[in-house]
């Protein structure tokens, strides 16, 4: 190894374990509202084929002009939630929240444990 070259430290079993850690945590906390709106307006989006106009789930602002900016996440939400309900849309998302978190570790400069661990506490928050 040349001597300018910092030492590589494994992050992959840290990394892992980050992952794990934040995907079960992800898995808990998969119960936000928002959730189910997403699903719902991608349901539409795939039963119309087209993005929505106006406002279709609320009370208070029904018809008024509305644009989804998460049309694409909403569809794949909607189908993963065709295939397996929302065990699997939470499975989803959680592995996408993990996945971001144990792929910022490599990039983190020092002590790798003490990254996961803020990472970790990252994703707590």
């Amino acid at each position: 190894m040349p001597p300018h070259e910092k030492p590589h430290h494994p992050h992959g079993p840290l990394a892992a374990l980050l992952f794990a850690a934040v995907f079960v945590l992800g898995m808990t906390a998969a119960k936000d509202p928002a959730t189910r709106l997403s699903v719902k307006v991608g349901a539409q989006i795939l039963s119309e084929r087209a993005l929505p106009r106006v406002e279709p789930f609320s009370y208070g602002a029904a018809g008024a002009p509305w644009t989804t900016h998460s049309w694409l996440a909403d569809v794949v939400l909607a189908k993963l939630d065709s295939l397996g309900g929302q065990t699997v849309v939470a499975a989803w998302m959680s592995a996408v929240v993990a996945a971001a978190f144990a792929l910022l570790l490599p990039l983190s400069y020092g002590n790798p444990l003490l990254a996961a661990t803020l990472l970790f506490l990252g994703a707590c928050a």
